[in-house]
Parts: structure tokens; sequence; C-alpha cells
């Protein structure tokens, strides 16, 4: 299977999760796997599926705390949008589920954004 990878930077002056699947057990297996990035960094992340999912599931209380500081309590245990490295038929690479936020793609590059 082939790997897909991006570059995903964090414009928002809040944290937030990435997942996806990733080979676990000698190509066998995969697992679900998620990366915090917080307010201005910027990661490298590979997928199995092509696909990555923006959440706000924090185990991390200061984490939580930052976006209840926001106004975004009710955010919290969410899933915010998700992006693709390829086009879906209708040639979107992005979708939200929150409309004070943005993705967007471009070569390889994810940028998420407070609008």
């Amino acid at each position: 299977m082939t790997a897909h990878f991006v570059t995903f930077i964090n414009n928002s002056p809040l944290p937030i999760n990435i997942e996806t699947w990733q080979p676990h057990m000698f190509g066998f297996l995969s697992e679900m796997k998620t990366q915090t990035v917080k307010p201005g960094e910027k990661i490298c992340m590979a997928s199995e599926t092509g696909e990555w999912e923006t959440n706000t599931y924090f185990y991390d209380k200061t984490m939580c705390d930052e976006w209840i500081a926001a106004g975004y309590e009710k955010k919290l245990g969410q899933v915010i949008g998700k992006f693709r490295d390829e086009p879906c038929i209708k040639g979107e690479y992005t979708w939200l589920y929150n409309n004070d936020f943005e993705i967007t793609y471009n070569s390889g590059t994810v940028t998420f954004s407070k609008k």
C-alpha cells in the first residue's frame, strides 16, 4: 500500500489534533494515530488512507482550558473537519464542521486557521 504524506500547519491560536490510519505490525495491521499540533507548529504526517481528521478530543486539561477560554467549550470532544491529499469526485480536498475555522490544501501542505 502506498503511503500518503502531508505537511500540516496550525495557524490558529488553539491546539488541534490530527488523526489518520497508519501501519502498525509489519504492514498487516493498522492503527489510528493521533498527533496534537500546537499553535504555530508544523508537522509532517503519513497516512495509509490519504485522509486525515481534525478534532478536539484532548486529554490535557491545559489544552481544554485554551478552547474554553476562546469560547469553544461546546466544541471540545468534536470533529472539526477533515482533509485529503487527493480530491474527491467533486474536486474538494477539505471539509469543515465548524464555520469559525478553515482548512486549506495546497500541493501537499494543509493549513488550519481561525477565520
